[in-house]
């Protein structure tokens, strides 16, 4: 049940720092929304697919730098991660550093895959753009969590998947600047009372750290260390702002970890 007391938390990663990781730029879908707006969609024969090796050292000094200072989150993406073949592989690897794995997909992948996408994710996040009753089904299935974006996410959403009791959560228009939202948070609490609602809101988070000073772009999500497709890493998502290196050994992965934690810090 959502808290009507703080429906939008602006500290809700301050005192986190994760690995996000975009298996590919690929996708297998053309959502109007898509959560990850920074990463452009490749044209035919230009799609990248990160490397097993790179993504493996990456983990293993991400836990290392950080095994003693935050909680160890791990998330997956892209693009659509479930068409990188070595997914599983990866995330089985990330959960034997204890980890906590976080996937996040359309749900456009073979049934195939779904018992060990369910073995080694903590949770699946579902991005959701249309009703759909197998898709509802197939989250309810792996316990997933139900995600999209205001205004496409609306009332008659909440109430479809709120009817399969699925975790929902609502993220606001990257570029839409209006008090609409707030006001759709408000009716949606008091119209389902009982639907397990969160919400995210772009522009107010509180968690950003002296790297973003005088960033006028709205993240929602932030405090990470990005790996994208080709191998190049930032500590922001946002491709011009800040450079791109590419650490070529452990040693190289581990002091990068260290300069991505003083980006984050106040």
């Amino acid at each position: 049940m959502t808290n009507n007391k703080e429906k939008i938390n602006k500290q809700i990663h301050a005192q986190e720092l994760k690995l996000r990781i975009l298996m590919t730029n690929s996708c297998n879908q053309n959502c109007p929304n898509c959560l990850n707006d920074f990463q452009k969609k490749p044209k035919k024969g230009q799609e990248q697919f990160l490397k097993i090796e790179t993504a493996k050292i990456a983990i293993k000094e991400y836990v290392s730098a950080f095994n003693k200072k935050y909680p160890l989150q791990i998330y997956f993406s892209g693009g659509e991660p479930t068409l990188h073949p070595d997914l599983t592989d990866l995330i089985s690897y990330a959960k034997s550093f204890n980890c906590h794995v976080t996937l996040n997909t359309n749900g456009n992948f073979p049934d195939s895959l779904e018992s060990d996408l369910k073995h080694f994710s903590d949770i699946i996040h579902f991005g959701t753009y249309k009703i759909d009753k197998k898709h509802a089904e197939k989250v309810k299935r792996m316990n997933g969590l139900i995600q999209g974006i205001y205004p496409q996410f609306n009332e008659s959403f909440i109430k479809f998947y709120s009817s399969y009791n699925l975790p929902i959560k609502i993220f606001k228009d990257f570029y839409d600047n209006s008090n609409d939202y707030i006001n759709f948070v408000e009716e949606i609490t008091r119209k389902f009372p009982e639907a397990n609602l969160s919400f995210r809101h772009t522009g107010i988070q509180e968690n950003k750290g002296k790297g973003c000073s005088n960033c006028e772009k709205k993240c929602i999500t932030l405090k990470a260390a990005w790996i994208f497709p080709d191998g190049g890493t930032s500590p922001c998502p946002q491709l011009y702002k800040h450079p791109i290196i590419y650490p070529k050994n452990s040693q190289e992965w581990f002091k990068y970890f260290n300069v991505v934690e003083k980006f984050h810090k106040k």
